[in-house]
């Protein structure tokens, strides 16, 4: 197999482009992921092209495995995924100005990165995924653009208001969208007001909000553990 053009020492000569961040939580993982995407072995060993475009398409590779990770993990990892692609964009952005792009040039190259990410997504659609977790998505615009490219299920990560209305996500196949951390902050806000209130003196019976026996029967599913209590019961005669 043909290697990509390297230098004699283990380093690899695109030292400035694609650098490490510093070692914040998000910077860590970013950093992190920067040095796999760097290492040598990609290069001399499987014919990566030692360029630019040959660094950026290494880092896109582990970024999105990363994100799609972060994905299936409970919801406070979830939301490193959004983060780690808002730092993937503002690195971007400053490579660019630090490889002499010029103000008015850098939203442009912006684009054609978003360009070359939704080529990569439907280059990972070929490949056989089954669903695609793309996040960052901010506008309509974007949302149309990934979903004309590829056919497959998509799942949004990190939206903002511009993409909540429910018709228009099932209308581009969205089949699922995270919804952020505001209903669990909002759980976290009544556990939080019921025990203060219970040490400062309050009887349990005159907690304010409390559930009604119809929403606590329909959220423990009443009727059907009774179902399955008899049915268990008369499997046992």
């Amino acid at each position: 197999m043909a290697t990509a053009p390297h230098s004699a020492n283990t380093e690899m000569p695109i030292l400035s482009p694609f650098r490490r961040v510093p070692h914040d939580t998000i910077g860590a993982l970013y950093g992190a992921i920067v040095a796999q995407a760097r290492r040598p072995a990609f290069y001399l060993d499987y014919g990566v092209p030692d360029t630019v475009n040959g660094r950026f398409d290494m880092i896109v590779l582990h970024a999105v495995l990363v994100v799609r990770r972060l994905a299936t993990e409970p919801p406070p990892a979830r939301k490193l995924g959004q983060e780690l692609f808002d730092r993937f964009c503002r690195d971007m952005d400053h490579n660019l100005r630090e490889m002499g792009v010029g103000d008015l040039a850098v939203p442009k190259e912006m684009q054609r990165i978003a360009g070359a990410f939704y080529g990569r997504a439907k280059a990972y659609e070929a490949a056989g995924v089954d669903a695609m977790f793309l996040v960052g998505m901010k506008t309509r615009e974007q949302l149309d653009a990934i979903s004309g490219a590829i056919e497959l299920p998509i799942i949004l990560g990190g939206t903002g208001d511009a993409l909540s209305d429910r018709a228009y996500l099932a209308s581009r196949r969205v089949r699922v969208a995270l919804q952020g951390h505001q209903p669990f902050q909002a759980s976290v806000r009544a556990i939080h007001d019921t025990l203060k209130a219970l040490r400062e003196g309050t009887a349990p019976g005159q907690l304010a909000n409390l559930a009604s026996k119809e929403l606590m029967n329909k959220v423990t599913r009443s009727e059907a553990y009774e179902q399955w209590t008899r049915a268990f019961l008369q499997s046992k005669e």
